[in-house]
């Protein structure tokens, strides 16, 4: 065998190893996170009933307001709903963040409601929720206590939302455009298999989306001439 032959037979071996490496440390380091979580039980069945409809509720509010559960100014009403007015792009995060926030400030009151014979609320240490909006699904991640006891629970959810954002924030490209007009609007509802329904409200314009089950409502301001 040659001596280049042994240098690149060497060099493959190495990378090998460093790879496999690699993949063992992240395979440990998921198995300590997850063994600092006690297994499936009862609690968590409970949490999960409640993170789910919670979730579901969460997304009908952020998907009639723009993203949001609590409007911020300014907004418009409709139908009993605060949709805001943007004068920016929309930010994922942003819904993200109020989807969690919904699901931890409300974790208790679900749960009172839902009257669980065997859950003692008392020894519940609430919730802590991470959210991730993803291209066809939205994901979450519920920590919580109870007795003592650290547990988690994860959702996941097949819904256009992100798309729908995506859209809108063309479609506000679009009408502040120079040379605007509805058809532009028509074009880019069909290369995304999107229902684009607007109109005029005061000085405001409302955008309403739909793809599937899926929805999405926010307004901008009307352009000036």
């Amino acid at each position: 065998m040659r001596k280049g032959q042994v240098t690149v037979f060497a060099t493959l071996g190495l990378v090998i190893l460093i790879i496999v490496g690699l993949v063992l440390f992240v395979l440990t380091d998921i198995y300590e996170e997850e063994s600092t979580f006690e297994k499936p039980n009862e609690m968590t069945f409970f949490i999960k009933t409640c993170a789910e409809n919670l979730l579901d509720e969460g997304v009908e509010i952020v998907s009639r307001q723009g993203g949001y559960i609590f409007t911020p100014e300014p907004y418009v009403i409709m139908y009993g709903y605060r949709i805001p007015v943007y004068t920016n792009s929309i930010d994922i995060s942003v819904i993200e963040d109020n989807l969690k926030s919904y699901i931890d400030d409300n974790m208790i009151r679900c749960i009172e409601l839902s009257d669980f014979p065997t859950f003692d609320v008392n020894i519940f240490s609430g919730s802590v929720t991470e959210v991730a909006l993803g291209e066809a699904a939205l994901t979450s991640r519920t920590l919580f206590v109870y007795d003592e006891k650290a547990y988690q629970v994860s959702l996941s959810k097949e819904t256009a939302l992100k798309e729908l954002v995506d859209v809108a924030n063309e479609a506000m490209d679009i009408y502040n455009s120079v040379g605007y007009d509805q058809l532009q609007l028509s074009i880019l509802g069909a290369s995304h298999n999107t229902i684009i329904e607007s109109f005029r409200l005061i000085d405001t314009f409302i955008f309403y989306l739909k793809k599937g089950d899926s929805k999405f409502g926010f307004s901008i301001e009307e352009a000036t001439a």
